[in-house]
């Protein structure tokens, strides 16, 4: 059973809400390196599927209080700010330590393709 989200002050207006990790998971194939667009010092993208709408899922990383925090202004700053040029907060999991947020899946390769050509790689669509 997925315990319930913490309160998140203030309350961020996430149009999709929230996710159960077995649902991400189950997108995702289960976080499988087939879907990995990419990863950092805050834990790994994986592109998926959920409710027929493509996605991607950051996953970030299990315990210490750096993914807490960036979670948190992820969810809060994120879901508020609406922009041509940036990709949407879809929702977001939490379960026990796992943290998960889930945006719109935009297929035109990374910010890091673009800003170092080809040695990026080449199949993201990653936030």
């Amino acid at each position: 059973m997925t315990p319930p989200p913490p309160n998140l002050s203030p309350a961020p207006a996430i149009t999709g809400g929230t996710f159960a990790y077995d649902d991400l998971a189950e997108a995702t194939g289960r976080f499988s390196d087939a879907n990995l667009l990419g990863q950092g010092g805050f834990g790994h993208v994986y592109r998926g599927t959920v409710g027929g709408r493509e996605v991607a899922i950051k996953k970030l990383q299990a315990g210490g209080g750096q993914g807490d925090r960036e979670f948190r202004a992820e969810v809060e700053i994120i879901s508020r700010v609406h922009h041509k040029n940036l990709v949407s907060l879809v929702g977001y999991c939490l379960y026990g330590e796992q943290r998960l947020l889930v945006y719109e899946y935009v297929p035109n390769k990374t910010l890091e393709f673009h800003l170092h050509g080809m040695h990026a790689r080449t199949d993201a669509g990653a936030p």
